[in-house]
């Protein structure tokens, strides 16, 4: 319920202020908050995404900061890797070091410029962060996932369904978000959820991405927790720089 009134607050907003916008069909968003794009790079094109996060429940604050690359080796396929740093203070007991390095792959299964896209990713999850201290998994990951965007004009939807499969365990992954377009703004409304042996996690993910210019976009997401151990509430804020 709380994901399709914030799609159609999103879609009122574009009715009100789409008179005088021409309409135009939109690649959509490079990067969306919780989810998975299925847009790959453009050949010999690097993208630079600079993303911040911070979420609180009681009794616990964490921030991560990552540095994401996305270079094109062809039009269809790209290679890809994060960099993260977190930050956590659970009860006043503060620390801090870099996360769990990640290293993946990206290919378009239909034309790149198919109304209906559909892509295969695949990434591997290093433990480079510290366990103990919750700033890593302690254990190498690997992520399979099958993503699609289907451009309906100013409407993208958005859609992920993966595996992770770590230290013997196997975690399900799926979301879906509807992105409305207008003029320089995409207004996203994302669900995301994940089921394993441990937890079951779903997040409802408002948020508006501005395009300034073609090869530059700055996005703003409030993740909202919905299922027990999670989070209540979280801020993210990305930079993406395409050259």
């Amino acid at each position: 319920m709380l994901s399709l009134s914030m799609v159609t607050v999103a879609a009122l907003g574009v009715t009100a202020i789409g008179d005088g916008v021409d309409p135009e069909p939109s690649r959509g968003v490079q990067e969306l908050f919780l989810l998975d794009a299925a847009y790959p790079q453009e050949a010999r094109s690097l993208q630079i995404t600079l993303r911040g996060e911070y979420f609180d429940e009681e009794g616990l604050r964490a921030a991560e900061g990552t540095l994401q690359l996305e270079y094109g080796i062809t039009n269809r396929l790209q290679i890809e890797a994060g960099i993260p740093l977190g930050w956590r203070d659970e009860d006043g007991d503060a620390h801090s070091g870099l996360g769990d390095l990640s290293f993946g792959v990206l290919v378009a299964l239909t034309p790149e410029d198919s109304q209906l896209l559909i892509s295969a990713s695949a990434q591997i999850v290093a433990p480079t962060g510290d366990e103990r201290r919750d700033l890593g998994e302690g254990a190498v990951e690997f992520e399979p996932a099958l993503l699609i965007a289907w451009r309906l004009d100013r409407f993208v939807v958005h859609g992920n369904a993966g595996l992770g499969f770590s230290g013997g365990e196997t975690t399900f992954e799926a979301g879906g978000a509807v992105e409305v377009i207008a003029g320089d703004f995409s207004f996203i409304a994302e669900l995301a959820a994940s089921s394993g042996p441990r937890e079951d996690e779903v997040f409802a993910t408002p948020g508006v991405v501005w395009h300034p210019c073609p090869d530059l976009e700055f996005g703003l997401g409030a993740p909202i927790g919905l299922t027990n151990g999670v989070p209540d509430w979280g801020v993210i804020a990305q930079a993406t720089f395409e050259f």
